[in-house]
Order: C-alpha cells, then sequence, then structure tokens
C-alpha cells in the first residue's frame, strides 16, 4: 500500500481512481480482457478505434511467460491469440459498427500525416510541476517503500517531513538517492501538536497517515482518528493557509469510516479533502475479480503493488494543449493523449466525481481545474506538451478549438 500513499498524496484523487476499478459494484467498471479474433494481424490504432461504449487500454499476450501490454504504441500489431484488456460497466460489448466510420476517418488523416508524439524537445521550465510538501505520520520502523515511492513520483524540489516515535529503517539522512526529494525526521508521537506544527503544517499538501498496518485494527484504527483530531487542533492555528490539506489513510474497520467522516466533516471543506482507504476491502475485490477471470491477476497486482511499467496518472487538459473552457468528445481528448502515447480512461471533474470509461461520443466542456486520468509510462509523472507542435497537423480533430477563443468563467 506504500505507493498507492505516495502516489495519492502527490496526486489527490487518485486513490479514489484505483478503489472505483478494483472494489467491485454494480455502479463501478472493471478490467475486461476479451478474444476478438478479427484484430488479429491489426495494428492497436485501429482495435482501440472500433470501441465507443469502453476503453482500450492494451492487450494480454497468452502463453507459458504471459506477457502484458498496457498502453502500447499505436503502431504495434496484434499476434493471433493476443486478448484485448478494456475498461468497461459490463463484460459484454462489441466492436460499435459506427466507430468504423471514425476509424476510416481517422485513417485518412493519417494517410498525409501520421500520428506521431510531439518532438523530444526540453522541458520548459513553466511546465514543470510545483514541488510539494509531505507530513508523514508514520507508526513503523520501517519505510523503505514509502520513501522509495515518494522518491518516485513527487515534483524536483519536494519536501518529505516524517513524525516518527521509533527508529526509523529506509529513511535516508537528506536526499534519497536516485530522487528529487528532501527528506527530515521528527523523533515523536505524531499526535503529539507541537511536532505536527514544527513539521511544517500550515504549507503542508499532503498529510499521509501510515505504518499502522501491523498494528491490531482497532488499535490502528485509533492511531488514526486520534491523529484527525489533533489535525482540527492545528489547522485551526493556521489561518492564513491557502488551499485544503490532503490526507491520505487507511482504515482498517468499517465501522471507523463514519467516525472519520465525521470528524474531517467538521474540519470543512476548505480546509481538508481525504482519502480513507480500507485495504480488506482492496484485496477482497481483486480476489473477487481475479476468481471470475484469472486472467486479471497479473494486471490488478501490477497495479497495486509494482512501480514499474504503467501507472495512472492525473492530468490537466493543458498539457495536451486542450485550452481552458473547450468542449470536446471523449474520443477527441483520447486521441490528443495517444498525442504523448498515453491512454485516458476518464476524468474527474472540478466539482468532484470520478468518471470512469465514458463513452466516446460523450462530451465535457472541460477546464483546467478538471483532471484527466491516463496510463502512461511511469516515468516523469510531471510533463507538458511541446507548445511548438501543431496537433491538427497529426491527427483530424475538427471541432477541438485550440485557440484561446472560449475565456475563462
Amino acid at each position: 500500500m506504500s505507493m498507492l500513499l505516495a502516489q495519492s498524496a502527490i496526486q489527490p484523487g487518485l486513490a479514489s481512481v484505483y478503489c472505483t476499478i478494483v472494489q467491485q459494484s454494480l455502479e463501478d467498471v472493471e478490467f475486461y480482457i476479451r478474444r476478438f479474433p478479427q484484430f488479429w494481424g491489426k495494428s492497436y490504432a485501429k482495435v482501440r478505434r472500433s470501441f465507443q461504449g469502453i476503453v482500450v487500454c492494451g492487450y494480454l499476450r497468452p502463453g507459458a511467460e504471459q506477457s502484458l501490454f498496457l498502453n502500447p504504441p499505436d503502431s504495434e500489431v496484434l499476434c493471433e491469440g493476443d486478448l484485448i484488456i478494456c475498461l468497461a460497466q459490463t463484460g459484454f460489448f462489441e466492436p460499435d459498427a459506427d466507430g468504423r466510420a471514425i476509424l476510416k476517418k481517422l485513417d485518412k488523416a493519417a494517410g498525409s500525416h501520421a500520428l506521431r508524439a510531439p518532438p523530444n524537445a526540453p522541458e520548459p521550465a513553466c511546465a514543470k510541476s510545483t514541488p510539494k510538501k509531505v507530513i508523514v505520520a508514520w507508526y513503523d520502523h520501517d519505510m523503505k517503500y514509502l520513501v522509495r515511492s515518494l522518491g518516485r513520483f513527487a515534483p524536483f524540489g519536494s519536501e518529505v517531513v516524517v513524525i516518527c516515535p521509533n527508529d526509523l529503517e529506509g529513511m535516508p539522512e537528506k536526499q534519497a538517492k536516485g530522487t528529487s526529494c528532501h527528506f527530515s525526521s521528527l523523533s515523536g508521537d505524531p499526535t503529539q501538536l507541537s511536532l505536527v506544527m514544527e513539521a511544517g503544517i500550515a504549507e503542508a499538501d499532503s498529510l499521509i497517515i501510515g505504518g499502522i498496518e501491523k498494528e491490531d485494527a482497532k488499535e490502528a484504527d485509533t492511531l488514526l482518528l486520534s491523529m484527525l483530531l489533533v489535525l482540527q487542533d492545528a489547522l485551526l492555528r493556521c489561518p492564513k493557509r491557502r488551499h485544503p490539506l490532503h490526507v491520505i489513510g487507511l482504515i482498517r474497520r468499517a465501522e471507523t469510516t463514519q467516525v472519520a467522516n465525521y470528524l474531517l466533516d467538521r474540519l470543512g471543506q476548505g480546509l481538508v479533502t481525504a482519502e480513507l482507504l480500507q485495504p480488506d476491502e482492496l484485496v477482497s475485490g481483486m480476489m473477487a475479480q481475479i476468481a471470475a477471470d484469472p486472467l486479471l491477476a497479473q494486471l490488478l497486482t501490477s497495479f497495486i503493488y509494482s512501480s514499474e511499467g504503467q501507472e495512472i496518472y492525473l492530468r490537466p487538459p493543458s498539457n495536451y494543449q486542450l485550452p481552458d473552457d473547450t468542449e470536446c468528445t471523449f474520443q477527441q481528448l483520447s486521441e490528443l493523449c495517444r498525442l504523448r502515447q498515453e491512454t485516458a480512461i476518464g476524468f474527474i471533474a472540478k466539482e468532484g466525481g470520478v468518471e470512469l470509461s465514458p463513452s466516446m461520443r460523450s462530451t465535457r466542456r472541460f477546464c483546467n481545474s478538471d483532471r484527466i486520468i491516463v496510463l502512461a509510462d511511469s516515468g516523469p509523472a510531471f510533463c507538458s506538451l511541446d507548445p511548438s507542435v501543431d496537433l491538427s497537423s497529426s491527427v483530424d480533430i475538427p471541432d477541438v478549438d485550440r485557440s484561446n477563443s472560449h475565456p475563462s468563467k
């Protein structure tokens, strides 16, 4: 869970996306792996554009050494026996007949201007993400996995302050090797108000409450609730905070959720946002899906437990040169994301709520406070398109106006 805690601290809302996918619900989407022989020998671009009601995320190559290909290049060709990985609300779906017209239209545009990623130009300084300040209330003696994950996903120049009552293993003295974070620690009880203030809660972006997995479930939840109570006092002493603190933690017992939500509601929406995960529900949801389709095992475990390969990221629409307050279809947005070798799987609206696997025909007026949910290589998490690249010469999306003709609201 360390990787998920770290990712959610850096990209608030990400844990909700994972939970929506992994925890089974009649209203939520799931991954499905399906066999479509008609696409063997076809390019991945043709495969993904042939479905309008779902999102194609990659393909699986069965065999003795089963291979998983998430977010592959459009030029890759599916081999005989390959299975398509889709994100959908139901496992009953077929290629869309209307999608063939879209496919022909896009192929025609690609005939003279092949789909391509923007050239590898140096990233402008203004495109780099703002460094984050993360406070970690940690109760275990070992945090090497959390350190590794924070170092991997945090923007350059980020600061991590750890409050822990124990001697820490895996805690770097200052700069973790191979990371862009500066680490420091305070020794003592994380629920001590003076330590929380000393850690810099007034400037913090996120608070991770963790290292309680080895505790008894009741004791672990008591530690979490105690931390939330202290947080109330701490934030009341910080009247000049300009943005909500994002709290990410683990709940072991379902009945604790109601109490935690009550404490968070008392703080007010302007002071905190929170993602409190229930590990047992995540694991049981995964196991239920794997029991229904064993082929999902590699896919689901790689998302939750692996820090290599493809990850889920939250991007502003401006990353794809989509101006603020621009209306487009999800199909058009998907094509813009593919120019960055990314797969759009949904979005988080500025007013809240996760929308996964929307219809390709659905339209939305995107603003830069929205977040596009994408699958992308687990390299640099914060990047921007080269503004000199003219996307209209790469793919035919005539209805999307990339000029600043729509004033921000």
